[in-house]
């Protein structure tokens, strides 16, 4: 008997612990961040990715400082056995997926996304690195 009650506590004590890896990461992605140009001649000069803690998104592209468009998105953090995710949910499909948190720390943020919210990764690859506003 109590063999069975450390193994459901252990049990039970892991999955509390991917949920709460999945939170902090959360917490810790909340803020404006802006997107480095990396030789992405098709992005915006200045678009800065806004995580609220409410779950949206807002994505702004910056033209000589003026908002040139936004995108209003959704999102959560989510754990695998390995990394760090966050899933991002919109009405524009070239950004939405399951996008793998590469690096983070206090000043920077790389992303790549590994596959579209259907699952397919099929053209799903796309990179972005960031640095907090």
């Amino acid at each position: 008997m109590k063999k069975q009650i450390v193994t459901l506590l252990t049990v039970v004590l892991f999955f509390a612990g991917l949920v709460g890896c999945a939170k902090m990461e959360e917490s810790r992605l909340v803020g404006e961040w802006t997107v480095i140009t990396v030789g992405d001649c098709g992005w915006p000069d200045v678009t800065t990715w806004t995580f609220h803690s409410n779950g949206d998104l807002v994505l702004v592209n910056d033209v000589n400082a003026k908002a040139d468009s936004t995108v209003v998105a959704s999102w959560d953090a989510f754990h695998d056995r390995w990394n760090n995710y966050i899933r991002i949910k919109s009405d524009y499909g070239w950004f939405q997926g399951n996008w793998r948190i590469d690096k983070h720390s206090r000043g920077t943020l790389l992303l790549t996304r590994e596959s579209f919210l259907n699952g397919s990764k099929d053209g799903a690859f796309l990179r972005r690195e960031f640095i907090k506003k």
